[in-house]
């Protein structure tokens, strides 16, 4: 990456181009060596965040979004550049908590699960402190106990938390011990008690060989109006 450094005649537009692009790409091939590539892009990347600081940042996190299978590699490289610029990983920091917040308020599923995956590597790549994914996992939690809440929005929240734990189960197994237990139990607890959507929607029962008579003798809802609208298609969370 020396090679790629600024040029003394390279177009502003083309400089920012180059960044994107090694941070975008970073991690595509030659896994076994994904580590020394890190450190390479860290290094070339310190001498441009006093000019393109917001430009690395929006990246970073168009990456956590988008790019989620490499939450890890864009979790380590803000811990390297942590680093250089302490003050850098503060910033993600922020940012971090103030766009899930943002996601949570628009329910927006894919967002949130791509910046839940990218706070726990901050904690992995120590930026943020157990106590930031431990609060995450229990407000995840807390959904599955909130009266009133829709069956598929406690087990959407739960799986999130489980994806989210698979990321962030061994450190937290290593510094916080009793309260990664104590997750683990309410986990434990949801799957055991939980009701599965057909028992509470019978209609969603498969029909085939193996469907009993009194299974398929329900009595069918009436034909809609053809001049009705159909209702409006309610969100599963």
């Amino acid at each position: 990456m020396s090679g790629k450094r600024q040029r003394p005649d390279e177009p502003s537009h083309d400089i920012e181009q180059r960044l994107i692009n090694l941070i975008v790409k970073i991690g595509d091939k030659n896994v076994a060596n994904v580590t020394t590539h890190l450190e390479g892009l860290s290094h070339a990347l310190e001498g441009d965040l006093p000019r393109h600081r917001e430009l690395i940042m929006d990246t970073i996190f168009d990456c956590a979004h988008w790019l989620q299978p490499k939450s890890a590699v864009y979790g380590t490289l803000v811990g390297l550049l942590n680093h250089a610029e302490p003050d850098f990983g503060a910033s993600v920091a922020a940012r971090m908590h103030k766009e899930l917040q943002q996601a949570l308020d628009d329910h927006a599923p894919l967002a949130i699960r791509g910046l839940s995956r990218f706070l726990v590597e901050l904690m992995n790549a120590r930026v943020l402190e157990p106590t930031s994914a431990l609060e995450l996992l229990d407000m995840f939690i807390r959904v599955s106990k909130e009266e009133g809440v829709l069956p598929a929005r406690r087990d959407w929240f739960m799986c999130l938390a489980m994806d989210t734990l698979v990321l962030c189960g061994k450190e937290l197994s290593e510094r916080k011990p009793e309260d990664l237990g104590a997750v683990m139990a309410s986990l434990r607890t949801y799957a055991k008690e939980r009701k599965s959507l057909r028992v509470l929607a019978p209609v969603l029962l498969p029909f085939g060989s193996d469907t009993a008579e009194d299974e398929a003798s329900r009595p069918q809802r009436p034909s809609p109006s053809p001049r009705a609208a159909p209702p409006p298609s309610q969100p599963a969370w």
